[in-house]
């Protein structure tokens, strides 16, 4: 039974009980919480921190987080607060920011190639935009759920999981904080997104393996005078000179990050973060303004680290975000992996404490979401020590790369083809919508060491697995893409010539009780395909059927009519794969692969 966590609290209750406490509000604290709580779970979210920190951090949010914010209701905050897209267009490489020689230009992720290629497979593109904007939207849809209560400023502590729940103590971290003392709760799951930290990781003794520290940065975030910047087109910038390596990211006219690169032998982020007067001549000397009036707002020395966690679950409670992994930020890959992974617990987390799905269907998200991460944390590392070469390089001779003449130029020249080399080698499109689950939970990779996705580019595909493509269509006569219609429960797409699957999807939600929604494309309801291209793009025919999970993914395909079996057969066979989905008992037998996507499988 689903009880509210709000009215207790205030009261410091003895024991609070809750569906579910989500341990951290970072990113995928934040959507972990309102992926449940917009579907009626009471969530009891906890934060040892209060606000925000104004470090931008993560700015590449891909094409797929953004259908997800969209799915929330997030997207349009998120976009309008974003870099517009021509200040994504490169990647410069210059000895200083203003006044600097130029070395090389490169692609940036998110530059007007990644959005038109986006655009052509989803209502979404990618977008450059600081991590605190995600968080403080995410923030303000959880603040308008009322089964969702926020308590910053509290230590959450997993104590003891058993077959009745989880049992935690609250600690106030701040004098502000709401909690009363010590309080107690007790939840049925648990979701640790307690950040890089991992402190509830560690309390339960789940190990993580990996590349383990590579270095530290020192990020800096400053103000300064919008003229040095007027001329600047791009909002990404490496600078490398004889002091420093390191990134400056323009946030806006006046506000910039910069991010440097420490010696990785000197690895240790306990080292003190420098006094404001160094901190103001870093930020001098990679603008290359010596006088520059500079405002320091925010600085801080943090591990760049490269490690997985040995399991994603144990017992009741689960991991997201960096409480599981932990890699490099080249590629920009950490915060969308973050929010994918809280939308696919999300919604088995709801699934099971709804009961319509079993306990079991918790496992496949260790099995689907963690090779993904595995992939990705190695491209990371893979990258970032492509970067210290480079920094390697200009290291041995300091000096160069500043200097003028013909060996300077020499030498900036053979700088750039080595960071030509470091630049992305991947797909953003296969990167963001290629990646694909088999029957079972097992990854679908193309074979390659190391990587989770397509390496030659993105093809939308139905096939079981795969993230449904996006289809523009018309619904009562208006635009809708087809992945507004995957919402909170699974959907039914049939094609024209489909309404026996439309009445077999009647009655088998009847049956079996699982949240289900049907729509024929096309054939005269209300919702059309004005350009025909829903059959084709989704490799069904006019009778065909496909069915989607919650999170957007495909559970099952029919590319064709079932015969002249009758309504029974089809009903049976979507009972059947419901209960496949879904891991509930009674299941008659396991499908495999050609189960899921044949027009005239059986199951016995």
């Amino acid at each position: 039974m689903r009880r509210h966590a709000d009215d207790e609290l205030a009261k410091g209750a003895e024991v609070i009980a809750c569906d579910a406490v989500v341990i951290g509000a970072g990113p995928a604290g934040l959507a972990t919480a309102l992926g449940l709580g917009r579907t009626g779970v009471d969530v009891l979210l906890v934060e040892r921190r209060t606000g925000v920190s104004k470090l931008p951090k993560a700015m590449a949010v891909s094409a797929r987080s953004m259908e997800l914010l969209r799915q929330w209701g997030c997207d349009r905050p998120i976009r309008q607060r974003g870099l517009p897209p021509w200040r994504s267009e490169s990647i410069e490489w210059r000895t200083s920011l203003v006044n600097g020689r130029h070395i090389v230009s490169l692609p940036q992720v998110g530059d007007t190639r990644d959005v038109l290629s986006s655009l052509a497979v989803s209502p979404q593109a990618w977008i450059n935009v600081p991590q605190y904007v995600v968080e403080n939207v995410l923030r303000d849809a959880v603040g308008r759920l009322p089964n969702v209560r926020f308590c910053e400023g509290t230590e959450a502590t997993v104590e003891e999981q058993g077959p009745d729940g989880v049992f935690l103590r609250l600690v106030r971290a701040t004098a502000d904080a709401p909690t009363q003392g010590e309080q107690r709760v007790r939840a049925q799951y648990v979701v640790a997104a307690d950040g890089s930290r991992a402190s509830t990781r560690r309390r339960l003794g789940v190990g993580a393996h990996g590349a383990g520290p590579l270095g530290t940065a020192l990020s800096i975030a400053f103000h300064a005078d919008p003229a040095a910047f007027r001329d600047l087109r791009s909002a990404f910038h490496w600078v490398a000179n004889a002091d420093l390596v390191g990134m400056v990211t323009l946030v806006s006219q006046d506000f910039a990050v910069l991010n440097i690169l420490d010696d990785p032998s000197l690895a240790d982020v306990h080292q003190p973060t420098p006094r404001c007067e160094h901190l103001v001549g870093l930020v001098r000397r990679a603008c290359g303004v010596p006088d520059l009036e500079v405002g320091i707002e925010a600085a801080e020395r943090w591990n760049i680290t490269q490690d997985l966690a040995d399991t994603y679950r144990r017992e009741r409670t689960f991991l997201v975000g960096d409480a599981a992994h932990r890699f490099p930020p080249t590629g920009g890959l950490g915060l969308n992996t973050a929010l994918a992974e809280a939308h696919n617990l999300a919604w088995k987390l709801d699934a099971v404490l709804a009961g319509w799905a079993a306990d079991e269907l918790l496992d496949t998200y260790e099995h689907e979401r963690r090779p993904y991460a595995q992939a990705a944390s190695v491209m990371a590392v893979r990258h970032f020590r492509s970067m210290l070469a480079v920094m390697e390089r200009i290291r041995r001779l300091p000096g160069r790369v500043e200097s003028g003449g013909r060996q300077g130029r020499a030498f900036r020249h053979a700088l750039a083809g080595i960071v030509a080399r470091t630049g992305r080698n991947y797909s953003a499109d296969a990167v963001s919508f290629g990646y694909s689950y088999q029957a079972g939970g097992d990854p679908v990779s193309d074979g390659r060491e190391g990587r989770s996705w397509p390496s030659d580019g993105y093809v939308p595909d139905a096939r079981p697995g795969a993230r449904a493509p996006h289809v523009w269509l018309l619904r009562d006569g208006r635009p809708v893409s087809s992945l507004d219609l995957f919402e909170d429960g699974f959907t039914l797409l049939a094609g024209p010539e489909g309404h026996v699957w439309m009445r077999a999807a009647r009655r088998a939600g009847v049956r079996y009780g699982v949240p289900l929604s049907a729509f024929t494309v096309g054939g005269g309801g209300p919702l059309e395909d004005p350009c025909g291209r829903w059959t084709v793009i989704y490799g069904v025919g006019p009778g065909g059927a496909v069915l989607v999970r919650p999170d957007g993914h495909v559970a099952w395909r029919a590319t064709g009519a079932m015969g002249s079996s009758g309504e029974e057969e089809p009903a049976r066979m979507l009972v059947a794969v419901l209960k496949e989905a879904t891991y509930a008992s009674g299941t008659p037998q396991r499908l495999n692969a050609a189960d899921l996507d044949a027009p005239g499988a059986r199951v016995a």
